[in-house]
């Protein structure tokens, strides 16, 4: 099964992404908090890293831009809108993440996850 560390912000668009994804995958949610993101990256070795754009502040930013950096080969995909991904343009360049913009269906995204 799959391992997902979803990170973001706890608030009604991440907890409907969520139920989506713990019915077809092991979830494992984490806040958009630098040090803790390190740290369940470690110790949960997940397949991939979903990134919730909602409601994150360019202080959460260093978390994409240390998963471009020094996790190349760790798939990444980013849920925001244009406007939220636009915030974070410089480090959502990069050949390991995947851009989803919202508004958005559950069901593409569980289609993106499971390419």
């Amino acid at each position: 099964m799959k391992k997902i560390l979803f990170v973001g912000k706890f608030n009604a668009v991440y907890q409907d992404i969520s139920k989506a994804l713990e019915e077809h995958f092991s979830v494992q949610m984490c806040v958009d908090n630098f040090d803790m993101v390190k740290g369940m990256l470690k110790l949960n070795q997940p397949d991939l890293v979903m990134v919730s754009l909602v409601g994150i502040d360019k202080g959460a930013g260093r978390i994409l831009e240390d998963l471009r950096l020094n996790h190349t080969q760790l798939p990444v995909m980013c849920v925001g809108t244009q406007g939220e991904q636009d915030s974070f343009i410089d480090s959502l360049n990069a050949r390991n993440f995947h851009i989803i913009t919202r508004p958005v269906k559950n069901e593409i995204i569980l289609e993106k996850v499971q390419t």
